[in-house]
């Protein structure tokens, strides 16, 4: 069985303001009982999370015929501050990019395409001031946060990543976390998924 995870990310705060919006986010979904305890390395494939709450159980009306993510070794909620994207979206969910100028779609794993992204990629990484990309149609050069590809990359300075947990959008939720997510920040969330 493979790891799941959903991404929330705040692709507008700064580097700066990150740590803090952060733990704004993090004391809300205590708050909300969602999640519970210290950063453990125990509950995610990353760095470090927290473990969901008790919260989860009124939060969550999971189908009978579901198993408790919450009984699985890796569960927890992982906040990432520091410039980061989604690197999984870029694997085998994949389903390709679109270029923002002229629409045209190129398969992700085209070669040419491939060495243009990876340029773009480590240049944003960088923290360059530009990050082009080039399309193969129509050889027009456009900054790599601005490229469509389905899952997004979610460019960032701070994510949330939800590993295991049922798709937030399924109506099981009695709560919108994304939403909670965007009322704390106060800026767009991109949601990501992947899987390791």
């Amino acid at each position: 069985m493979s790891d799941e995870f959903e991404m929330l990310v705040d692709v507008d705060v700064s580097l700066k303001d990150a740590p803090t919006v952060c733990k704004q986010v993090v004391d809300r979904l205590r708050e909300l009982k969602l999640i519970t305890g210290r950063l453990t390395k125990e509950c995610v494939l990353g760095k470090s999370g927290y473990m969901p709450g008790p919260g989860v159980a009124q939060a969550y009306r999971r189908d009978k015929r579901e198993h408790d993510f919450r009984e699985l070794k890796t569960c927890g909620v992982e906040p990432e501050v520091g410039r980061h994207f989604n690197v999984w979206a870029l694997g085998e969910a994949c389903e390709g990019f679109v270029c923002p100028k002229c629409g045209e779609a190129i398969d992700a794993f085209d070669e040419k395409f491939g060495e243009s992204l990876n340029s773009g990629l480590t240049l944003w990484s960088e923290q360059a001031s530009k990050a082009p990309v080039a399309c193969l149609h129509c050889r027009k050069k456009t900054d790599v946060t601005k490229w469509h590809c389905h899952p997004p990359l979610g460019f960032g300075n701070l994510s949330f990543s939800f590993w295991n947990w049922p798709p937030l959008n399924s109506p099981s939720w009695q709560i919108n976390i994304p939403a909670i997510v965007r009322e704390v920040t106060g800026h767009t969330i991109v949601e990501s998924y992947g899987h390791v």
